[in-house]
């Protein structure tokens, strides 16, 4: 609290006023955080703001100010979107977000990025174009005394479900792909007419061999999986030729790009004597 002093001669009288620091504190805003956390401080602030000033404060003439400058924005909000018969709604609050779709005739609105990069496709994009992965048919596995037992196969992305039969509704296991490696394994003679063809799906801690009496079958979902996976074949991309040298976690050999002829080193390991977090990697 401030002191003011009267500048006439004789008697000195005091005239007593607030301080900015003891207005701000003694606020309408000020109270009325207080009063929300449960304290009663917008009516001492009243009272105290009334001594000071000589009339009585009125803290609802502070708050219809405020009330009265959100209805002006709002209503100025409106009467610009009033002017233009596309413009989506606002009122209310209800904020519309615009779609990104593009081509012409469209009622859809384009992003700003792609207005700013009208060539470059937003990520992601392409991946939503893609039809999911699936495939299904039938296969074996050896059992006891390796006797080969029929099972059905519905691969969907990156997992593989396993039936009892084609028309059973519940699925009796599902393989995940991910991490997964696959193999072709050599012909099997089953009898003198039939031959298997069998592939194997390798995990960190598993192998399963699955066994078709087509080869073309037996191709076929082994390109669909390779597809699943995301599997590339080193021998697509490089020759791999004589061993440049040998060390404690495997041999070093020579690979040329088939295109560019450029040459690398080739580090081929055991699976046996590699742990979880190197097949990771």
């Amino acid at each position: 609290m401030a002191e003011k002093h009267g500048s006439g001669g004789g008697e000195r009288k005091t005239k007593k006023i607030a301080s900015p620091t003891m207005l701000r504190s003694l606020s309408p805003t000020a109270g009325e955080r207080r009063r929300d956390e449960g304290a009663e401080g917008g009516a001492a602030a009243s009272s105290m703001l009334s001594n000071v000033a000589g009339d009585k404060v009125n803290l609802d003439k502070f708050k219809s100010r405020k009330d009265e400058r959100k209805r002006r924005a709002q209503q100025e909000v409106e009467t610009t979107l009033g002017d233009d018969p596309d413009s989506p709604s606002m009122r209310n609050s209800d904020f519309v977000r615009l779609t990104n779709q593009k081509g012409a005739g469209g009622n859809g609105f384009a992003s700003p990025s792609h207005i700013l990069n009208p060539g470059v496709e937003r990520a992601g994009h392409e991946e939503s174009k893609k039809e999911p992965i699936q495939f299904e048919g039938e296969m074996m596995r050896k059992a006891k005394e390796n006797k080969l037992k029929k099972y059905w196969y519905c691969l969907l992305e990156k997992e593989l479900y396993v039936y009892k039969h084609k028309d059973d509704e519940n699925h009796k296991q599902m393989i995940n792909l991910v991490g997964i490696f696959i193999k072709e394994e050599p012909d099997e003679a089953l009898d003198r007419k039939n031959i298997l063809y069998p592939f194997t799906l390798i995990s960190v801690n598993k192998q399963r061999t699955f066994y078709l009496l087509d080869k073309a079958k037996r191709d076929e979902w082994v390109a669909v999986i390779k597809k699943a996976i995301g599997y590339a074949n080193l021998f697509d991309f490089y020759d791999v030729k004589e061993a440049l040298g040998k060390g404690k976690f495997g041999t070093v050999k020579l690979g040329v790009h088939k295109k560019t002829g450029k040459k690398v080193a080739v580090k081929v390991m055991k699976k046996k004597s590699m742990t979880k977090q190197d097949i990771e990697l």
